[in-house]
């Protein structure tokens, strides 16, 4: 599907052109690989299909998923604009662009009312803020060269479609895949800086249980085999990792499981009704396809789908980097906005980086 390359300096060039022609494309580079693949067409269609680049919203349950149909990539047209270094424009979507960055102040009251009420209920729900940033001084294909080198374990992707906007980010959350007759997701939740010892808290444990007890009940009928709880690294943090999997029937088909796990507890709450609202409630931006789902489709049983998370949504000269963090019964707000702060710290720190050295 698309093409694959090693060539690191024809990602601006895919880019520009892409972007340049109104096209919708995808970009992407699997966790410990150094392959890239890319793909772009003039139009997109509605649902999942063979062969296609799946992108779908964080209300994925209602809105259902689009599909970027791959095109092959001329190496003479790639080769043609290498040397074009001209700005350009990224285009608006349906989604409204948030307007300004969270601010301390709200996401404490936020976190006070969902913990206030998961302490009288039980449960957890995903509450997450926007840091916007100028993006003048910086460059779509910069951004996605510097995520390779800084995530080298997670899976750096770009995509832009008229309807999601151009989305970049390294996440390190697979929602679904299947290879081999086999079906596998995992359970990733819970949040500490990296490289801590120490047994995880009741907290984080509470948390990613959740999560755990939520894909083993969505997954049920498949007979799900559940793994060992382990620690998983993501730059700056790591988080609690299950591994669930299943074997895959011929008549499986990922659209009846998608609309269970999508969104995922990691990313909306325990109960979605209730987390949406709050959500709804507490979060002034638009999530769009934050917290929604990507990823190549070859067939039923051949297809990866990822979590976008620790993702940026760009916008002509904006940007919009989205972060969030499971809120308990036993949430602190200040654990939550340090937790959200080492989240960040890695992505807002490159985009200083790159935008000094242009200036220089």
């Amino acid at each position: 599907m698309g093409s694959e390359d090693k060539i690191s300096t024809e990602i601006p060039s895919v880019i520009r052109q892409a972007i340049r022609r109104g096209e919708s494309f995808y970009m992407y580079r699997l966790s410990d690989t150094d392959i890239i693949n890319y793909g772009r067409a003039g139009s997109i269609v509605p649902g999942i299909h063979e062969g296609g680049f799946v992108v779908a919203p964080f209300d994925y349950e209602y809105a259902g998923a689009e599909t970027i149909i791959p095109m092959s990539e001329c190496i003479s047209e790639i080769s043609d604009i290498a040397k074009d270094n001209m700005p350009y424009d990224i285009p608006a979507c349906a989604y409204p662009f948030p307007s300004d960055s969270t601010s301390r102040e709200k996401h404490t009251e936020g976190v006070k009312a969902i913990s206030a009420y998961h302490h009288r209920h039980g449960g957890k729900t995903v509450l997450s803020r926007v840091i916007t940033f100028d993006f003048s001084s910086s460059s779509v294909e910069d951004l996605f060269s510097a995520l390779c080198v800084a995530y080298p374990s997670a899976t750096v992707f770009c995509f832009s479609t008229p309807r999601s906007g151009l989305w970049l980010g390294a996440t390190p959350e697979k929602l679904l895949s299947a290879h081999d007759c086999l079906l596998s997701t995992m359970s990733l939740a819970g949040t500490r800086r990296a490289g801590e010892n120490e047994e995880w808290d009741s907290k984080n444990l509470e948390e990613q249980q959740l999560v755990t007890d939520f894909i083993v009940e969505a997954m049920s009928p498949m007979l799900p085999e559940i793994g060992k709880r382990t620690t998983l690294k993501a730059g700056p943090v790591e988080h609690i990792c299950t591994f669930v999997t299943a074997k895959l029937n011929e008549n499986f088909q990922p659209e009846s499981i998608l609309k269970v796990l999508s969104p995922t507890p990691a990313l909306c709450g325990s109960d979605r009704k209730i987390s949406m609202r709050l959500i709804a409630e507490w979060e002034e931006h638009t999530r769009g396809y934050y917290g929604g789902f990507f990823g190549p489709f070859q067939n039923c049983g051949d297809f990866d789908f990822f979590v976008n998370l620790r993702s940026m949504r760009l916008e002509n000269n904006r940007g919009a980097l989205f972060v969030g963090g499971g809120i308990t019964g036993m949430s602190d707000p200040e654990n939550e906005w340090i937790e959200t702060e080492r989240k960040s710290s890695t992505i807002l720190r490159m985009i200083t980086n790159i935008s000094n050295s242009r200036k220089d």
